[in-house]
């Protein structure tokens, strides 16, 4: 990805938003637009309103499989975005599935899965050397035969920032009238991925928090892959939002609790 794609693509979103507004307002949600209002549901009440776990497996517990939900809560209670689990501990060449969460009240808004990792553009909070994952936009905003999307240049345009992703499968990727949904999978294949903390973000929705882990294989302090990501500063030198560094900071106490048990 290069210096711009990511802001290029965020910055086509909301034209495209902006000129299509009935057809396509809630693809917004993935541009920091979204139609569901930002708050500050604590992950414990997501995970409780979902019926999902904040965290998968443990250091005796590695998994060869997982899925993560892409939440986007809307309720009077309050509201809040999430990947749950927010940890997943996976086995060496295990394959984590990224799927919206479609009852419980989430809502319909798209998302990314990005690495923080060079390779994106952003600070490094993966295993060094390890590629830098990257979904492209995961949508619920129109599906096939929307009558207010017509092909076109514009449509072609939109269709190619709906395809970009990096690494990981996409496989029921098709035309501009079906785009992408999900889910979206990765192996984390040995040899390619080493053992270590991932963390990863949702693109557009880090100001509200929503951002993830993988640990990769039984890791802990002093293992090569626990750096950076379980020592490297959040608060300072790097650009996050305050709710993104409060939730990597959950996750963090929360992966070093299942280390210290």
């Amino acid at each position: 990805m290069s210096p711009g794609d990511a802001l290029g693509r965020r910055r086509f979103l909301q034209l495209a938003v902006g000129a299509s507004a009935v057809g396509l307002g809630s693809l917004a949600g993935c541009t920091g637009t979204a139609n569901v209002a930002p708050g500050s549901d604590p992950l414990a009440m997501m995970a409780n309103r979902t019926e999902q776990p904040i965290v998968a497996g443990g250091p005796n517990d590695l998994k060869e499989s997982a899925t993560v939900k892409m939440v986007a809560m809307d309720g009077n209670e309050g509201h809040g975005y999430a990947f749950l689990p927010a940890v997943v501990w996976l086995k060496p060449g295990g394959t984590v599935k990224w799927a919206h969460e479609k009852t419980h009240g989430s809502q319909k808004v798209s998302h990314t899965v990005t690495a923080l990792n060079p390779q994106n553009d952003k600070p490094q909070f993966t295993p060094k050397g390890s590629p830098g994952f990257d979904s492209g936009v995961i949508q619920m905003a129109f599906g096939s035969g929307n009558s207010q999307l017509k092909p076109g240049t514009n449509a072609t345009a939109l269709q190619g920032q709906l395809l970009h992703y990096r690494y990981g499968m996409r496989p029921d990727m098709g035309n501009i009238h079906d785009a992408f949904q999900g889910p979206y999978m990765l192996k984390f294949a040995q040899g390619k991925f080493p053992k270590g903390v991932y963390f990863y973000v949702c693109e557009d929705h880090d100001f509200l928090g929503m951002g993830g882990s993988v640990v990769l294989g039984d890791v802990g302090p002093g293992d090569p892959g626990w750096s950076p990501a379980m020592t490297r500063s959040i608060s300072v030198g790097n650009p996050f939002p305050r709710p993104l560094t409060d939730r990597f900071e959950l996750i963090r106490n929360k992966i070093n609790g299942e280390v210290n048990q």
